[in-house]
């Protein structure tokens, strides 16, 4: 082999290493992120949660860490907190998410949503919300449920900022890791992600959701912070389909104490 055939080749092997360490190890870290002091201090105190409706202790944390949630109405919180759609759209990001980060690391085809076959000729996802990939310019979002009975009351949109409207280091970003973290932070890897979920909320009467009007008062969204496995564990998990069942499965959700 010749020196510029060798050099092409250790310069390709070099650029394939460093795109596939570039979504694995070069988002920044939550604890030096600009506004998630509050985030950082809960996973230090042990304020994280099991992404279940069942968890009673999630619930009574959601109802203080959601102190914006103000109804046009005049609702209580309880009308989406004890909604099991809000949880499982939250675990559904969760596996979506998950689904987006195993299909960069694999160099598998882009979808727009896990479970969809690819558009002929679709290029491998890019490195999620960042430079090329679609992410980065368009909002990551759906409705759900995706299929509301005659007996909801609500409906959701779930969705992640694109990547091109907040800096790296702002808490809104849609993905960080979670870096190093005392107390109880110890029980996680400081490579774990964190996904900044925005949801919004509605009506949904005999079926049907009004996406028109949201139903709080004061903000047409809020914003949750889920915490998902690392991207090492996420690859592990051998397939698309069992990455997006890994991350639906496990997901958590960082809940601050306001006061």
């Amino acid at each position: 082999m010749s020196f510029t055939k060798f050099a092409t080749l250790t310069l390709a092997i070099s650029s394939a290493m460093f795109s596939a360490q570039a979504s694995a190890e070069n988002y920044k870290k939550l604890t030096y992120t600009v506004g998630s002091g509050h985030y950082t201090n809960a996973v230090r105190d042990g304020r994280v949660h099991d992404m279940e409706f069942s968890n009673y202790n999630l619930r009574r944390d959601l109802r203080s860490y959601y102190k914006d949630m103000v109804f046009e109405q005049g609702d209580d919180k309880n009308r989406v907190l004890e909604d099991p759609n809000l949880y499982s759209g939250f675990r559904q990001m969760a596996g979506e998410v998950c689904a987006i980060v195993y299909r960069h690391q694999k160099s598998l085809p882009e979808q727009d949503y896990f479970g969809e076959t690819p558009s002929l000729g679709a290029r491998n996802e890019q490195v999620p919300f960042i430079d090329t990939s679609d992410f980065a310019t368009e909002q990551f979002e759906f409705t759900w449920p995706r299929k509301l009975k005659r007996r909801d009351i609500n409906a959701y949109r779930f969705f992640l900022a694109a990547g091109n409207e907040y800096a790296e280091n702002r808490l809104s970003f849609p993905l960080h890791m979670l870096g190093l973290i005392g107390g109880n932070g110890r029980d996680y890897h400081s490579d774990s992600l964190t996904v900044s979920v925005n949801t919004a909320f509605y009506n949904a009467d005999n079926g049907r959701a009004n996406y028109q009007k949201d139903i709080l008062k004061n903000y047409n969204s809020l914003m949750t912070l889920l915490l998902l496995p690392t991207t090492s564990e996420i690859v592990k998990t051998g397939s698309q389909d069992a990455a997006f069942k890994y991350c639906y499965n496990n997901v958590k959700v960082i809940t601050p104490n306001w006061r």
